[in-house]
């Protein structure tokens, strides 16, 4: 059994990298496992990276000629687009490979058109939903859409991205794999392709490298306070993409009272993913940003500095981060929205506050920087993160999936 995991990138993204981890865990397991981007960033020689020169020009001039179409859409929603209808050479490159199964992960970019994928030649497709953008118009989080921004114009839009992608796609032999709960309920409510498979099976995290560390030891490795609380933050683009709520937790920071104790137990707010910076704050906090980091080995060494990961999402599927923070045994302090529920059990791996209510959030933040909510739960996410989240369950759903059981 040849299995394809196609993605637009492998290191990049929430998508790329949870299927370049199932992509390794299934080959660490002895399957035979390949995996198909446009964007390739490791030095993997297992991961093929699709045609440079003339095609990928092509390819980029799709993709400007989308964005300029989708710009009204992209403005008057707030929302992340993509039509994914101009041709790609893509598809006689991934048939070239006769996979058996090919697993598709994210297609954008200008990776594969709508009709691209009708065209792929395999047993069985099966597709993870990282976003919602296969079920949707064309919009890859619905959420983003209230009442102000359904203007006709994006009305008739998703009406018609829908419908052809259901024109293309229903007569494929493809199993959909929601990657949570919230996610599988949405994918149902939509009534798209109905009559295939759903299966909802959790990502993964390579749960022998994001594990408990010793926390002073790491600390001093990465020359933040041993004393105060570490509060940790992070995401691909923390203060660019609003669905990470990142201008949230920037609020909930500055409306917390004054920190009076001792200067070195000042609670720190540390940040990856985006700029280095270190200040204080006016209330006495320091905040520290850590820039992007690379590998998972550091990633796992970051989490495993901090008493509570923040996760202040407006709409999220199954984040990464989060699960990555459980499994270093890290709780979680999260909205309860998308996926999030499947990840923080409250009391037992972090805290879940009602969505959007600033005030509610702030406030469970004030009781963990004075010690008022218990953060010493680094067992019960552990566990948790080995139940649900580790290779050897997901990987034993999948294969059920793959042979069609």
């Amino acid at each position: 059994m040849k299995i394809l995991h196609i993605c637009n990138t492998d290191l990049g993204g929430g998508a790329g990298i949870a299927g370049y981890r199932l992509h390794r865990a299934l080959l660490d397991a002895g399957y035979d496992s390949l995996m198909f981007v446009d964007d390739k960033r490791s030095a993997d020689s297992t991961v093929m990276q699709s045609s440079s020169g003339l095609r990928q020009k092509w390819r980029d001039f799709g993709l400007k000629l989308e964005r300029f179409k989708l710009r009204r859409a992209s403005r008057v929603t707030g929302a992340f687009w993509s039509m994914s209808k101009w041709p790609s050479f893509n598809v006689k490159r991934i048939n070239a490979i006769n996979a058996d199964i090919v697993h598709i992960h994210w297609t954008n970019l200008g990776m594969l058109s709508i009709q691209d994928i009708s065209r792929i030649k395999a047993k069985k497709i099966v597709w993870s939903l990282h976003d919602m953008w296969a079920f949707s118009g064309g919009c890859h989080y619905l959420g983003n859409l209230d009442e102000c921004a359904m203007t006709p114009v994006v009305s008739r839009m998703l009406k018609r991205d829908r419908f052809t992608k259901e024109r293309y796609w229903n007569g494929l032999p493809i199993t959909w794999v929601p990657l949570s709960n919230w996610m599988e309920a949405a994918f149902r409510q939509s009534h798209f392709c109905s009559k295939q498979a759903i299966q909802m099976i959790w990502n993964s995290v390579p749960t022998h490298i994001f594990q408990p560390r010793d926390q002073c030891e790491v600390r001093e490795k990465l020359k933040i306070s041993t004393k105060g609380k570490v509060f940790l933050f992070g995401a691909v683009n923390p203060h660019r993409d609003l669905r990470k709520g990142g201008d949230l937790l920037e609020k909930a920071i500055l409306s917390l009272p004054k920190f009076e104790g001792p200067e070195d137990e000042a609670p720190w707010f540390v940040a990856f993913g985006g700029k280095e910076f270190h200040y204080k704050t006016d209330n006495g906090y320091i905040r520290h940003g850590l820039g992007k980091l690379v590998g998972d080995d550091c990633l796992a060494e970051v989490y495993a500095s901090a008493d509570l990961f923040l996760c202040p999402s407006r709409e999220d599927n199954l984040p990464n981060t989060c699960v990555e923070a459980i499994a270093s045994g890290v709780p979680v302090l999260a909205f309860d929205v998308g996926g999030l529920s499947d990840i923080v059990v409250a009391g037992h791996s972090g805290y879940l506050v009602k969505p959007f209510d600033l005030e509610s959030f702030s406030d469970s933040l004030c009781d963990a920087v004075h010690g008022r909510i218990p953060l010493g739960l680094s067992a019960a996410c552990r566990q948790l993160a080995l139940e649900r989240f580790s290779p050897e369950t997901q990987i034993k759903q999948m294969l059920k999936v793959y042979r069609g059981l």
